[in-house]
C-alpha cells in the first residue's frame, strides 16, 4: 500500500463457506465500532490473499489499515493457519506489508469471539441474553480474577476458554482457542449415538446426517436447522417432526454433559456463553430437564448447576475479537 495510511484496523472472520471483513477503530466516546463490512464466499476466491487484496482495494482505496487482525476457522501454529474446511492457507508473515504498522495477529476464530465475552455490555440486549444466572463477568471487581468457556454450536462445535488473571502488576483478559469439538462423544459411551466426537454429532451436516437416519426411507433433512424448523408450528409433517423431537433430546444431552465437562476442564465457574446458528436453532426447543440431567452429575454438579449461561448476541462478534486481539498485542 502506497498511498498513505490510516488508523483503522484490518480484521477478518474466516471459516469454511465465508470470509467476512471489516475496518474496526474507537469513535469519540472510546466504543469499538466496524466499516465497510463486508461477506465473501471462499470457493470464490483463489486464495485467501486475493481475497485481502481485493478488499482493500475496494474499502481502502490505496490506504493501509493499521494493523490486521484474523480468526480463522483452523488451527493456528506459528502464524500459519490452513482452514479446516476450505483450501485457503493463511499466513501471517505474508500480510505484514498490507499494514502500516506489521502488526498481524492470527487467531482461532472461536478465541476471536471469545475475546469479545469481557466487552459485552453490562445489561441483556443486543449483546448478549442469559439462560440462567448472572453475568458475573460484567461485574467483576478490579482486583479479581475469573475465568468462563465459550462454547460455539454452528457448522463446526468449537470451545474456547477465557481467563482474567494478574500478570506484570495488573489484571489481563487471555483467551485460549482449542479442538475442544473433536474430543470424545460422550453419548458413545452411554449408548446414545456411536459418532467419535462431540462435533460428529450436534453440529452441522453431521446433525443433518444423524436425523435423516433416524427418520429412514422418506424422512431427510439437509442441514442441522432443518431439523428444528420442522418443530414450528404449521410445519405440517407429523413424521418430520417425530425426528426433530427425538433430536432435540439427544442435542440436549450431548450438549449439557459437554457444558459440564467444558466447566470442569476450564474451571469456568463464571459464566458459559453459547454462541453458533445450531444452538439458537435449538434453544426454542431445549429440553432443560434431559440438559439439567446431563449438566448435573458427579461430585461437582451442584457447583456446575449453578454456573451462569448466556448466548452472544452481538452481530459480527468475532470481528469485534479480532480487534480486541489486535489492540491487545499492541
Amino acid at each position: 500500500m502506497t498511498d498513505g495510511d490510516f488508523a483503522r484496523d484490518l480484521v477478518i472472520d474466516v471459516g469454511g463457506t465465508n470470509a467476512r471483513f471489516a475496518l474496526a477503530g474507537r469513535d469519540a466516546d472510546g466504543r469499538l465500532t466496524l466499516s465497510s463490512v463486508a461477506n465473501k464466499r471462499v470457493s470464490l476466491a483463489p486464495s485467501f490473499d486475493s481475497a485481502v487484496s481485493e478488499y482493500l482495494d475496494e474499502h481502502c482505496q490505496g490506504r493501509a489499515p493499521a494493523r490486521i487482525g484474523i480468526g480463522a476457522a483452523g488451527p493456528c501454529r506459528d502464524g500459519i493457519c490452513s482452514i479446516t474446511n476450505a483450501a485457503w492457507r493463511i499466513e501471517a508473515g505474508a500480510l505484514q506489508p498490507l499494514c502500516s504498522t506489521g502488526l498481524v495477529v492470527l487467531a482461532n476464530d472461536l478465541r476471536a469471539a471469545a475475546r469479545v465475552v469481557p466487552d459485552l455490555s453490562e445489561e441483556q440486549g443486543a449483546d448478549f441474553l442469559t439462560l440462567r444466572g448472572t453475568n458475573a463477568i460484567a461485574n467483576l471487581r478490579p482486583d479479581q480474577e475469573a475465568a468462563c468457556v465459550v462454547l460455539n454450536v454452528g457448522t463446526g462445535f468449537g470451545v474456547a476458554a477465557v481467563h482474567r488473571a494478574r500478570a506484570g502488576g495488573s489484571y489481563h483478559w487471555l483467551t485460549l482457542g482449542t479442538e475442544g469439538g473433536h474430543v470424545t462423544n460422550p453419548g458413545r459411551a452411554s449408548g446414545i449415538t456411536d459418532a467419535n466426537s462431540i462435533e460428529e454429532i450436534i453440529a452441522g451436516r453431521w446433525l443433518a446426517d444423524y436425523a435423516s437416519r433416524r427418520g429412514g426411507d422418506g424422512v431427510s433433512f439437509e442441514v442441522a436447522e432443518d431439523i428444528f424448523a420442522a418443530l414450528d408450528p404449521g410445519a405440517g409433517d407429523e413424521a418430520r417432526a417425530a425426528v426433530a423431537r427425538d433430536v432435540v433430546k439427544t442435542v440436549s444431552w450431548i450438549l449439557g454433559r459437554a457444558t459440564r465437562d467444558a466447566i470442569l476442564g476450564y474451571g469456568a465457574w463464571d459464566g458459559v456463553f453459547f454462541i453458533g446458528s445450531v444452538f439458537e436453532a435449538w434453544l426454542p426447543h431445549a429440553d432443560w430437564a434431559i440438559f439439567d440431567e446431563a449438566l448435573g452429575v458427579g461430585p461437582f454438579a451442584e457447583a456446575c448447576g449453578a454456573v451462569g449461561l448466556h448466548v452472544i448476541r452481538r452481530p459480527n462478534a468475532a470481528l469485534y475479537g479480532a480487534a480486541l486481539l489486535v489492540e491487545d498485542a499492541a
